[in-house]
């Protein structure tokens, strides 16, 4: 099973648009890392593409990860652990690592929501 979490300045990742990470803030942030390249893009209907851009894993494998209204998507994730290692891309970018749920990625383990 994979994890698929979000990076969101929203407590919760389907309340991104009302504290949203910026598509030109996304591409100059994730731009700028060494630890994240292109793989790839994605079209949007109005014929726009963005990169998806992929991070490898402490084990290696490859996690991609999406700008998408307001928040970047991240697949591809084996575990809780894999989730908890891009902590710091989260606290660089000013965010949140959240999952569908609603749950909460911390380096003291998942925060489940009341």
């Amino acid at each position: 099973m994979s994890y698929e979490v979000h990076l969101t300045r929203a407590e919760l990742p389907w309340e991104s648009a009302e504290r949203p990470i910026d598509l030109s803030e996304w591409l100059a942030f994730a731009g700028a890392r060494a630890d994240l390249t292109v793989n790839g893009r994605i079209g949007w209907a109005d014929g726009t593409e963005i990169p998806v851009y992929e991070y490898r894993s402490a084990g290696g494998d490859p996690v991609s990860l999406t700008w998408d209204d307001g928040a970047v998507a991240v697949k591809g994730l084996a575990d809780e652990d894999g989730a908890r290692e891009l902590l710091p891309l989260a606290a660089a970018l000013g965010a949140n690592l959240v999952g569908d749920d609603g749950e909460h990625y911390t380096a003291d383990g998942v925060v489940w929501p009341d």
